[in-house]
């Protein structure tokens, strides 16, 4: 995808970007996008900016091959 670069991102969006670069997963890249999502519902900016900074993010997940869940811890 050519049009998701980080190059023509706004300080706003690379703001997000940063915060969602310490998910290593998607699940936890969904998780963290809901909270900010929820914490700024009303601020039509802030969601567009979440919203294309977790499209980056998920497109560097999938290109580095990184899992869907994080594995589950098994206890013996």
């Amino acid at each position: 995808m050519d049009y998701l670069n980080i190059k023509g991102m706004s300080e706003q969006e690379l703001k997000y970007l940063y915060k969602f670069r310490h998910s290593k997963c998607l699940d936890t890249l969904d998780r963290q996008c809901e909270l900010l999502e929820l914490r700024n519902k009303n601020n039509k900016s802030e969601l567009n900016a979440i919203n294309y900074a977790w499209c980056v993010r998920e497109n560097e997940l999938q290109k580095n091959g990184s899992p869907v869940f994080k594995r589950a811890i098994t206890h013996k």
